[in-house]
């Protein structure tokens, strides 16, 4: 199972929202994901494949090992649907 952390600036309500779309996203490609919602500031603590959220909340995080997917429209599912098929970590799963 991949991890996949969503992000927001608190760790509630953005990141819940977010969560919703991404679990629903993953599992509707067959890839089978666990999805963790946490606050920015303890974002570099929680292990995860890929880490997702707003561009203004994700540009602060230093991580080098592991991607961090920016979002523009953190409500919108297309928007989000759009930005996971970019992804590497994701193209890589969806390969497997």
């Amino acid at each position: 199972m991949y991890k996949v952390l969503v992000v927001c600036s608190g760790g509630l309500g953005t990141s819940l929202m977010l969560k919703m779309h991404v679990e629903r996203i993953l599992r509707e490609w067959g890839i089978n994901v666990w999805v963790e919602q946490a606050d920015v500031g303890s974002a570099t603590f929680i292990k995860a494949e890929l880490i997702v959220g707003a561009n203004q909340v994700v540009r602060h995080l230093n991580t080098e090992k592991v991607e961090v997917l920016g979002l523009t429209y953190v409500a919108d599912r297309a928007h989000v649907e759009e930005r996971l098929k970019t992804s590497t970590t994701i193209q890589r799963w969806r390969s497997t």
